[in-house]
Order: structure tokens, then C-alpha cells, then sequence
């Protein structure tokens, strides 16, 4: 885990006033320089980009695209459209991309080259990324690829075309049947049980390479995890992916590998606000069957209006209207392959019901909710196994159901979707580091825990649904909680996981999921193993300045620690403005030294998405270290104190204009890809402090916050209410 001080680093290159603050000064003409020269109008930019972060520059440095390197003795012909070349001759360096962005990308690399004081000869994305890949010995553009005519081998087959010629420029044929080649690469679809619905095997048959899976997505997934494993294509299946230059890769004779995903079922909700994502996931989940999600509420099989409360789940009248119900339902969908379950979950409330029979179920086995839901489903499970056998119907453990009954248990046709809902963000679901004092709402990771491994006890059938939402601004960590919740819930024999964290694009929410995709398919990996795959995954997530990122981060886990237990779930109220998760106090004497460590990431980051990203999370930085601060330096009367503060919330909110986000008049809003609405107040720092920020139980008219703020000084200030 990176937790380096590099104070010393950040004040290397710059002052941050001149180079790193987004302020809007006016920057010299570079054609003036004397030791700069743009060969066109394509390369002002990048003059601009080089002069302002190097403006002592004591070399000559010539900038060019394609249009001008053949007069420089330069060919681009061969580069990637972000391809680059630094070419250095003694103290005169030629900086050409293929395109605009490829210059930016060069410009700033040589830029860190030469702060780093060791200016090198690159030349970036030239040619393929692998050189020369054999298959046992034998060039991979001599192999043809086979695949059966039905099923999504044909899919798979496609994807291994597309992904060799992009790594190698070969155009392999595709074949249905046997095509009678010499070297073949044969794509399989298999109903080995054995590989569940999305696990494959790769391996050696005589001289064929055999690429088999599982008949959901098997083939797929092994086509991606074989250029992984074995040619250096980082992140296929989840990620931000990138294919390594190699000069040679041979797949050796005699390979063999099998993988099968930890959990049958796993879902890592996405929802990233980001054009510069590529192919953060290729699929968002795995297997057919998933995860219970209000069923009876959903679907209305008893036939109650909105349901606005539990139904009776004894009741001999309901439970007909709801067996009909369930019977049409099913029977339009029987026979089919990929309909194996019935999702039966209770609607969302806590509302039970208290009828005599309900409540004797509930007392005798220790005042559990779930005995009533678990008979329910037991019956309805049995009696439509009589006609439509095989089918499995799944129940929620949610919401005053998470204590497992005792006497009334699941038969094998049940399946649990145990939910870890109000549960602790700051700390592993174990309940390692959640304390008898710390609870939320009566509770906290160690009851659920307790709860959770009570149904494991009684049922192999269980599928976890856990949170870790986005919060808007306040954005946290769960880094140092994501290897220990999955290898928690593998142990634990999880059949399926839903992990639901989605983003709106200013945390690291990416990052996290992509470590938990990671983890579903090697969940084998050690705790040493998943930390030096969070570092990698920060550095290409965040560019040469990562480990200020890093830095960063474990300042946030710091802070959150401070804290001690805090909901997990976020909330997507407005601004989301309760400070829960993190100590304000702790986060603003550090907030001069986080801008700091953004600054330097921004200014080391090389590529449009490294910078872009960096912003995005700078953005919640900067708006967190207002927050903490705005009223301690308004109460203080330190007016210097706030117009820093108000420079650092405007700088916020021009990143957030600038990355995309609409801001409207006096109220800002912008949507995410799911269409959820953010609203908040931007035009100042008072009107967000006053309107937003200033939460009192009672109701106060915000303009009387704002107009007459003395009133208030001093006044008790309390999180703002989850409901």
C-alpha cells in the first residue's frame, strides 16, 4: 500500500501559482521563445502545454504532427493515432505525434522526462503492440479459426479475430465446421456442469488450440481471459483495458488453464460518467441466475395495490390469489434454458404482518420476520415443483429479515438473498473493526454477520447483496474492505454476489469495481497480490502522478477511520451534504496538502483520460475541503482563510464545467447515465454553504440562512437527516 510523504516532490518542479492553478493568466505567445519552434498550427497547443510547465527551459525543443515530421526526417506512418516519438540529438529534442493528442501525450512526457532529468529516446504505440506471436511454434497469421454454428461460439470467434488483428495485424479467417487447416484455434461450447454457466478451459489437442466454455458466455470469457493470461492484455473482461507491447510472445505446446468465476452470480453495478472509458466492462455480470429483487412487488402476484406493506404470508386466500399468479407466470416461461428462477422477494417495507399465525411463527423462532417468508416459500416452491420441476424461487433476508429462522427452514428449492443493507462502510462485513459502541440504527457489521452466517448454517443457497454507493462529493474508500468482503463471502460458500457501486463520476468507484472483477476471477490472489493490482490500476487509471492519488486516499481512509462506524449505502439527495463520512477537522488540516498532492497528479498526468480523471476527482477533493473548512474560518472571522476557500470551490466548479457536468443558473444539475439528478447551489461559496451545507433539524427559509448569517454563528450544526 503506497503511503509515501513526497512533500519534497510536489515542490520539485513549480511553484503551483504560475504552472498548476486554475487560474487564467495569460500565457506568452510561444512562437516568441527562442528555444521552442512549432513546425504548424497543430502543434500550438502543445507549445502552450510546454512553455507553461517547463518555462526555464535551457533546450531546444521542435513540435510537430504528421503533416510536418517528414520534413524533419520523422515517419508517423506506422503510429497509432496517440503514437509519439522524443527523439533527442544532444541538447535538441523532436517531440511529433501522429495526431494532436498524440503530441499532447509526447509533450507531456517529456516533460516528466525531463524534471526527472533523464530525457530518453520514445517512441509510443509505433508498429503493433506484439511484434511476432506464435501458437506452438507457428505464426499466428498461418492459424484459422473454427467454430460450431450455433451458440456464442460464433460471437467468441469474432472477438478472438478482432482482438489478434488489432495485436498483431493478422487477418485470421473464420470457419463454421471443420475447414481442413493445418493450425487451427477451435472455439467449443460445452454442457460440462463442471464449468458452471460461465467458465471456460483452454488447452493443447494435438497440435489445436481449444478455446471451450460454458454455454451462457464461457467462450467469450475464455477468449478474453486467454489474451490476458497470456499475451499481456490487461483488464479485457473489466477495466480500463490496454494491450502491453511485447517484441515475442510463443503460447507454449501443451498449455492447459481453467477458471471458473468465484460466485455463479455476480453483478458489480456500473453506471460510469466518463467518454473516456473504453471497455470498462464487457459484460456486467455472470450467470443465469441472479439475485432476488422484490418479486411480490415487482411482479404484483398477490395482487395488492402498491403494495404498501408486507402481505400476510400465512394466509390461506392470499397465498391462492398468489400461486395462480405465479403459475401464469411461469408457465409463459418454462422450457426456456435461461429462466431457472422465480424471483419471490418481499416488497420493500418493514411492515409486517401481526396476524395470530404470523406472530406465533415470529416468537417461536426468536422473533425473526424471515420464519413467515421462509414457510411462504417453501410451500409455493413445493407445490409449483409438482408441475414445473427444476425451477428455484428465491427470497430476500432484508429489512427485518436478516435474522435466519430457527425451526422453519429452506427447503433446497429456496434460494436466500441475504442483504447486508444498513451496514457499517468503514469496515469489512466480518464486523472486524466495527465496535459495540458504534452502531447505526441499532446495528452495525457485526450483527449482520452474526445474522448472515446463521443462514449459512441452515442453507447452501445463498446470494449476498451489499452496498457501497456514491455519494456525490463525498466521495469514500473502501479499498482497504474489498479483498476482505469477497474472500469473507467466498469462504463462506456465496453462490452469488451483487455489489452494488455505481458512480457519478467524481470518486473512485471504478477503480473499486474493477478490483472486485478482478477478485471473481482470481479470488486466490493474495492480499499482497490485490495491492500491487490497486497500484497498477491507479497507475494507469491516474497517470505518472498515481502515487499522489495514493497519498490521497489513504489521507480519506485516515479521516474515515477519525469517523469509526458510518453508513454504507451514500445517498443521492440533493449534494448529499451530511459530513458521516469522513472528520471535517482531520480533512481541513490536511486540505492544503491534498490540493497540493492533486495539483502535482494533474500536472505529471500525460493522456486526456489521466488528466480528465484526475479532475473529476479533484472536484470532490477540493469541494470536501470547503465544506470542512467554510465555517470554522467564518466564525474565526479569518476572511483570508475564506478567499482561499472561495477560489478552490470556484476552481471545483469550473472542472466541473469543464468535464461535462450542466450547471443551470444559481441551482446546478446534472444527470448521470442512469438519469439520476444531482441539484446543488455553485455560483458561490456562500450560497453553497448557506443553502447546502447548513443543516438544522428544524426548517429554516434557506434565504434567511444566507441574507442574515449571524443569526446562526455558533448554532448546533447536525448532519442532515437520512429521511
Amino acid at each position: 500500500m503506497v503511503n509515501k510523504k513526497i512533500s519534497l516532490m510536489l515542490a520539485a518542479i513549480m511553484t503551483a501559482a504560475s504552472i498548476l492553478s486554475a487560474c487564467s493568466a495569460p500565457i506568452k505567445n510561444v512562437t516568441e521563445s527562442s528555444n521552442i519552434t512549432i513546425t504548424s498550427s497543430s502543434a500550438d497547443d502543445a507549445g502552450k502545454v510546454l512553455e507553461e510547465k517547463l518555462p526555464d527551459l535551457d533546450r531546444e525543443v521542435i513540435l510537430g504532427t504528421a503533416e510536418t515530421a517528414t520534413s524533419y526526417g520523422v515517419d508517423l506512418s506506422n503510429f497509432e493515432s496517440d503514437g509519439f516519438i522524443i527523439k533527442t540529438n544532444g541538447d535538441d529534442v523532436l517531440i511529433f505525434g501522429k495526431t494532436e493528442e498524440g503530441l499532447a501525450i509526447g509533450t507531456n512526457r517529456f516533460v516528466n522526462q525531463y524534471n526527472a532529468g533523464e530525457v530518453s529516446d520514445v517512441a509510443y504505440h509505433e508498429g503493433y503492440r506484439i511484434e511476432k506471436l506464435e501458437v506452438f511454434g507457428v505464426d499466428i497469421s498461418e492459424y484459422v479459426i473454427e467454430c460450431p454454428a450455433e451458440g456464442g461460439a460464433s460471437v467468441a470467434a469474432t472477438e478472438f479475430q478482432r482482438l489478434v488483428n488489432e495485436a498483431t495485424g493478422a487477418e485470421l479467417p473464420t470457419v463454421v465446421g471443420d475447414s481442413g487447416a493445418e493450425h487451427v484455434i477451435e472455439l467449443r461450447i460445452t454442457d460440462d456442469h463442471a464449468l458452471h454457466d460461465d467458465g471456460y478451459r483452454y488447452f493443447d489437442e494435438n497440435g489445436t488450440l481449444v478455446i471451450e466454455g460454458a454455454a451462457r458466455q464461457g467462450c467469450i470469457t475464455g477468449v478474453y481471459r486467454f489474451f490476458q493470461n497470456e499475451c499481456g492484455w490487461e483488464e479485457l473482461i473489466a477495466g480500463e483495458s490496454e494491450l502491453l507491447e511485447s517484441d515475442y510472445i510463443n503460447i507454449p505446446a501443451g498449455i492447459s488453464k481453467t477458471e471458473t468465476p468465484a460466485f455463479d452470480h455476480f453483478y458489480a453495478v456500473g453506471g460510469e460518467w466518463d467518454p473516456f472509458t473504453r471497455d470498462q466492462a464487457k459484460y456486467y455480470s455472470t450467470g443465469v441466475i441472479g439475485h432476488a429483487c422484490h418479486g411480490l412487488q415487482t411482479y404484483n402476484f398477490f395482487e395488492l395495490p402498491d403494495m404498501p406493506s408486507q402481505p400476510c404470508y400465512t394466509d390461506d386466500e392470499m397465498y391462492e390469489i398468489c400461486l395462480e399468479n405465479v403459475e401464469k407466470f411461469v408457465a409463459a416461461r418454462y422450457g426456456n434454458p435461461n429462466f431457472r428462477a422465480v424471483d419471490v422477494a418481499m416488497p420493500d417495507s418493514n411492515d409486517f404482518c401481526l396476524c395470530e399465525v404470523c406472530m406465533e411463527m415470529f416468537l417461536e423462532n426468536e422473533k425473526a420476520h424471515s420464519a413467515a417468508v421462509v414457510y411462504f416459500a417453501n410451500r409455493l416452491s413445493e407445490d409449483m415443483n409438482e408441475k414445473y420441476p427444476g425451477l428455484i424461487y428465491q427470497i430476500f433476508a432484508y429489512n427485518d429479515t436478516n435474522k435466519p429462522p430457527k425451526t422453519i427452514l429452506p427447503n433446497e428449492y429456496v434460494h436466500i438473498t441475504y442483504c447486508f443493507d444498513i451496514i457499517c462502510g468503514n469496515h469489512p462485513l466480518d464486523g472486524t473493526g466495527c465496535s459495540g459502541e458504534d452502531n447505526l440504527w441499532g446495528r452495525n457489521n457485526i450483527d449482520f454477520a452474526e445474522w448472515f452466517e446463521g443462514w449459512c448454517d441452515i442453507t447452501e443457497n445463498i446470494y449476498v447483496w451489499f452496498y457501497s454507493l456514491d455519494t456525490n462529493f463525498h466521495d469514500y474508500t473502501v479499498i482497504q474492505t474489498i479483498y476482505k468482503d469477497f474472500t469473507y463471502l467466498y469462504e463462506k460458500g456465496v453462490t452469488g454476489v451483487m455489489y452494488q457501486c455505481p458512480s457519478y463520476g467524481l470518486g473512485m468507484k471504478r477503480i473499486h469495481r474493477t478490483l472486485a472483477h478482478s477478485l471473481n476471477w482470481d479470488i486466490d490472489m493474495t492480499e499482497e497480490e490485490y495491492y500491487a493490482l490497486y497500484e497498477r490500476l491507479m497507475e494507469k487509471e491516474y497517470g505518472p502522478g498515481w502515487e499522489c492519488i495514493a497519498e490521497y486516499e489513504t489521507i480519506m481512509k485516515e479521516a474515515q477511520d477519525v469517523v469509526g462506524c458510518f453508513v454504507g449505502w451514500g445517498w443521492s439527495y440533493p449534494v448529499q451534504m451530511n459530513n458521516n463520512y469522513y472528520d471535517t477537522f482531520y480533512y481541513a488540516e490536511r486540505f492544503d496538502y491534498i490540493t497540493e498532492l492533486f495539483d502535482r497528479a494533474i500536472y505529471m498526468a500525460e493522456t486526456p483520460g489521466e488528466i480528465r480523471r484526475c479532475e473529476l476527482l479533484m472536484i470532490s477533493a477540493l469541494y470536501k475541503g470547503c465544506y470542512s473548512e467554510y465555517f470554522t474560518a467564518y466564525e474565526n472571522g479569518d476572511d483570508a482563510r475564506i478567499g482561499v476557500l472561495s477560489e478552490r470551490f470556484d476552481r471545483a466548479m469550473a472542472l466541473m464545467k469543464k468535464n461535462g457536468f450542466n450547471l443551470n443558473n444559481s441551482l446546478g444539475r446534472y444527470y448521470t447515465v442512469d438519469g439520476k439528478l444531482c441539484e446543488f447551489h455553485y455560483s458561490s461559496i456562500e450560497d453553497a454553504a448557506w443553502l447546502d451545507w447548513y443543516i438544522k433539524w428544524d426548517i429554516l427559509c434557506p434565504d434567511h440562512r444566507r441574507q442574515e448569517p449571524e443569526k446562526y454563528v455558533g448554532a448546533e450544526r447536525k448532519p442532515m437527516p437520512y429521511f
